[in-house]
């Protein structure tokens, strides 16, 4: 099973994370590598890339700004979840944020069920390791969309481009 990276300085959702996780032995193996700033982020992923499922990913920290670290790990193949501060950061980075690949979900610090939501999508795309989706289509196009898309929801995935 692979771990989870958090980006940000948010406690509460750290530990939600962990008394969630904890509940179900499924995720016993998983660690929850913590990065308050770019640099530990940038420390955390060379060193641990290959081992990160998803990292939720706050817009700013105290080092940078303008999702630097969003663009971080998705140079580093690693789905994620986008946490904005404000509405305003929204606005100003979602023409940016979206050609990034593996962005997941966008989530606005400002919903009081912010937390509540990203720990349930955190919980379900971490439990669709256990799954296998098989994606038939005769078009390469729409197998290579489908296959990535899933794959980005952490399901493994068959392709075949026919039913024989």
């Amino acid at each position: 099973m692979k771990n989870i990276l958090v980006i940000g300085e948010n406690k509460e959702l750290i530990d939600k994370l962990k008394g969630v996780l904890s509940l179900y032995s499924i995720f016993d193996d998983i660690e929850i590598f913590e990065a308050k700033t770019y640099n530990e982020a940038t420390s955390i992923v060379s060193k641990n890339a290959q081992d990160i499922a998803i990292a939720l990913v706050s817009t700013t920290l105290a080092d940078v700004t303008d999702g630097k670290a969003v663009m971080l790990v998705g140079s580093n193949n690693i789905s994620s979840v986008v946490i904005f501060d404000n509405f305003d950061d929204t606005n100003k980075l979602d023409n940016k944020l979206t050609t990034i690949n593996g962005v997941l979900k966008y989530f606005d610090k400002n919903n009081p069920a912010y937390i509540d939501s990203i720990v349930d999508f955190v919980h379900k795309t971490m439990r669709n390791t256990a799954y296998t989706a098989l994606v038939v289509d005769d078009s390469l196009l729409y197998r290579e969309k489908f296959k990535n898309d899933l794959m980005d929801l952490n399901l493994n995935v068959i392709v075949a481009k026919d039913g024989q």
